[in-house]
């Protein structure tokens, strides 16, 4: 019975020798998967913030264009402005024109 028990204890200790390589196998793909999660994870993070940074550029330039834009407009509606006091001028000067020929008619 002695050798029967020392063969169980013998046997025992092969399985928990066993059961701590598994252990320790499952450990290091436990930590290599959680390494390359994290460097998914960095990867990620490094590409949403590029993607931030180029939206972030993108409203920029659209802002730029729209007070572009609106500059450009100004200075047309200016422009436009200008033109038309000068053609009221004109209808004023022609319309003294004309008063003054009516008056010399008359």
């Amino acid at each position: 019975t002695t050798m029967a028990a020392a063969a169980a204890v013998a046997s025992a200790a092969a399985a928990a020798v066993a059961l701590v390589e598994a252990a320790a196998a499952t450990t290091t793909a436990a930590v290599s998967a959680v390494a390359v999660g994290g460097a998914t994870l960095a990867r990620f993070h490094t590409e949403l913030a590029l993607l931030a940074r180029v939206i972030s550029e993108a409203e920029a330039q659209a802002e730029a264009a729209v007070g572009l834009a609106g500059a450009s407009g100004r200075a047309a509606e200016q422009a436009l402005l200008v033109e038309v006091r000068a053609m009221e001028a004109a209808s004023v000067e022609s319309e003294g024109r004309l008063a003054e020929a009516t008056a010399m008619r008359a």
